[in-house]
């Protein structure tokens, strides 16, 4: 089930994207960005922003049980949807101790659960962004450097990371391989006789390979109120060229950058409040099966023009993203 919405504005949105260089505007041999430690630059671009009010002013009008199709129908086709949801854990407690954030943590696992009706899902990590972060911490955190889920016990005191301000795909095919199998590695359920297996051991027999389907699925929300300043925003995936993309290696695997193409289509929640949930896969073991996208590439937008007046003292961004892995038998 497909329902398209007509988005134009009176007055067009705005934003202004960083895309990483593509080969040929580079001076130098681009395989140099396949060796951990190596970025390549960086262009902003204004973009046209597509507004998915009118979608969420569309699901808030149905029930659950009629909202659930239209979700899937946008996450197979686009490779996002947005979802309204409330969170009574964040609205009731916060998300400010070890208990409320174990809460929370399940709250979005349980969605995720609903909208994918996956067999089994596997929290693998969990990340808090703030726009006043500068510098990320994530390197200097061994716990990040995982080989097993952290689960819903993800801890609730980690660093704020800043927004990613540029146009990427968390992961490759084989990186996203991997951290199927070393979920599944570490979550019993899935398991023989309900014992662990050795997460590295799971990656070179492909674990994952023994199931139906495997799907690595973020979930990221707004946790401080509405987002006036570096919302996310998330292409369509049947607008991405794949010229347009190149892979890149980091510590944890490789994943894509995203060159700039007229083509792209880039979708955001305009003042996205804490009830109003955008997921998307990073990874499909599908590979566009009947058609289904396989990824969401997605940005935090440095500037806005339009959307929406912006109060005088409005709070900077406060956001969670979980990473999710989703396992069909």
């Amino acid at each position: 089930m497909t329902v398209t919405f007509d988005n134009a504005d009176s007055d067009e949105i705005l934003g202004e994207l960083n895309f990483t260089l593509p080969d040929d505007e580079l001076d130098h041999d681009a395989r140099i960005y396949l060796e951990v430690g190596h970025e390549r630059p960086k262009k902003p671009f204004w973009k046209p922003l597509h507004s998915l009010r009118p979608e969420l002013d569309h699901l808030r009008s149905l029930s659950p049980v009629e909202q659930l199709p239209l979700i899937r129908s946008h996450l197979a086709s686009r490779g996002f949807a947005i979802v309204p949801h409330h969170s009574s854990v964040l609205s009731q407690h916060g998300i400010d101790d070890q208990p409320a954030f174990t809460a929370f943590a399940r709250e979005n696992l349980d969605l995720i659960q609903r909208i994918t009706g996956a067999d089994e899902v596997i929290l693998w990590n969990a990340t808090k962004r703030q726009a006043t972060a500068t510098t990320s911490e994530t390197s200097a955190d061994g716990y990040e450097r995982q080989s097993r889920p952290q689960g819903v016990e993800s801890r609730f005191d980690k660093p704020m990371e800043p927004p990613a301000v540029f146009a990427h795909i968390d992961q490759d095919p084989y990186q996203g391989k991997r951290v199927c199998a070393m979920a599944i590695a570490g979550h019993p359920p899935l398991l023989k006789d309900g014992a662990m297996v050795n997460p590295h051991e799971a990656v070179d027999a492909d674990l994952a390979g023994n199931y139906g389907r495997t799907m690595i699925i973020n979930l990221w929300r707004p946790v401080g109120g509405v987002v006036y300043d570096k919302p996310l925003a998330i292409a369509d995936y049947r607008s991405l060229d794949k010229k347009c993309i190149s892979r890149w290696a980091s510590p944890y695997g490789c994943g894509y950058d995203v060159h700039e193409d007229g083509g792209q289509r880039w979708h955001f929640v305009p003042q996205q409040t804490n009830d109003e949930v955008l997921v998307f896969k990073c990874y499909d073991s599908a590979q566009e099966e009947k058609g289904e996208a396989l990824y969401g590439a997605h940005c935090a937008v440095n500037r806005v023009k339009g959307g929406g007046e912006v109060p005088e003292g409005a709070k900077p961004r406060r956001s969670v993203e979980f990473r999710f892995v989703a396992v069909w038998r």
